[in-house]
């Protein structure tokens, strides 16, 4: 009985412990980077397209269009869901969150805007693995992440 308890009680302890992480909200040293599963889930963006990605050590760019005024008032994070896909190599789904802080103050022609960002990805390594695979929606392929 007392065998019974203690094996019932270690299991109850390790699903909570799994169960604690689900919604971590982690903020990574580039504050622009955000893992947080119900932020992933719930971010409505303004409409705009990946023009171009590339990914150079643990940086990855990102080129962005949006029909805007100007680039200056843009908020642009990268969120990933916080769920690891255990695939060999593992996977990590991201996605932009892109919001237009323009004013309506002065009156201007929307035009096709461009520009990049480049966001410190180190914090979405995966221990014990040294190649991981990155799934931006909206870019066409999966990018390679080796570290």
């Amino acid at each position: 009985m007392k065998n019974g308890f203690l094996l019932l009680l270690s299991y109850v302890v390790l699903v909570g412990f799994a169960c604690g992480t689900k919604y971590r909200n982690v903020i990574s040293s580039d504050e622009r980077l955000m893992i947080n599963n119900n932020f992933y889930k719930q971010a409505e963006s303004d409409s705009y397209s990946i023009d171009d990605v590339k990914l150079t050590d643990n940086t990855l760019s990102v080129t962005i269009t949006a029909n805007s005024c100007n680039d200056a008032s843009w908020e642009v994070k990268l969120l990933d869901s916080d769920r690891v896909a255990e695939s060999a190599p593992p996977q990590r789904y991201l996605k932009l969150y892109f919001k237009l802080q323009e004013s309506g103050d002065e009156p201007c022609d929307k035009d096709k805007v461009s520009r990049t960002y480049s966001f410190n990805i180190s914090s979405l390594k995966v221990k014990g693995y040294k190649h991981l695979r990155l799934n931006l929606q909206g870019y066409k392929e999966a990018i390679d992440y080796k570290y």
